[in-house]
């Protein structure tokens, strides 16, 4: 309903985020062990949380006659699980090691809450991508540029994937499997 630049901003989220679950995908085991246990499958629930919202959005703009508020919420949605996917699947192949976002403590790679330099030009870059997509596909849809979805984009991935580390530092959820290593899947 959204018209085919919500949809095609959504098959650009789910390919790259896709592309980047499989890069370098026995190095990202190795680092972060079963931290990272996620290992290039996202479940049903980790589609729908990420493509979900986004999804709704596009939905309930077609219903409301487009307002332009309902994109512009879009994009700094598909821009900050872009960026919060893309931070993950990246950050965690960073050379230096990652820093917790509330203390600045060093952390094991995978650990939820850390930040790595590498980790946050990713996010940038998902967000970037997300931006420029969206920028360009309603140009090709509706004949206009609507240059507000890049910083809206930008500023939305930023936000909502600190906000994620953020979160992840205060509120982790983790469980110990049966040899005694920490992971954030239910066991």
């Amino acid at each position: 309903l959204g018209g085919w630049t919500w949809g095609a901003t959504l098959v650009a989220f789910f390919i790259s985020s896709s592309a980047l679950s499989h890069f370098r995908q026995a190095q990202k085991q190795r680092l972060a062990g079963e931290k990272f246990e996620k290992g290039g499958r996202r479940d049903l629930w980790q589609t729908l949380a990420n493509g979900g919202l986004g999804a709704l959005l596009a939905l309930v703009y077609g219903l409301a006659g487009e307002p332009l508020a309902l994109l512009i919420a879009f994009a700094g949605v598909m821009a900050t699980v872009t960026a919060d996917t893309w931070a993950t699947e990246l950050g965690v192949l960073s050379p230096t090691p990652p820093r917790m976002i509330t203390s600045g403590r060093r952390v094991a790679p995978g650990t939820s809450g850390g930040v790595t330099a590498l980790g946050l030009g990713a996010s940038l870059a998902g967000a970037l991508l997300l931006g420029l997509c969206l920028v360009l596909l309603y140009r090709l849809e509706h004949g206009v540029w609507a240059f507000l979805l890049l910083p809206a984009a930008l500023l939305g991935g930023m936000v909502g994937s600190l906000a994620d580390s953020l979160l992840g530092a205060t509120l982790p959820a983790i469980y110990r499997t049966a040899s005694g290593n920490e992971t954030e899947r239910r066991t």
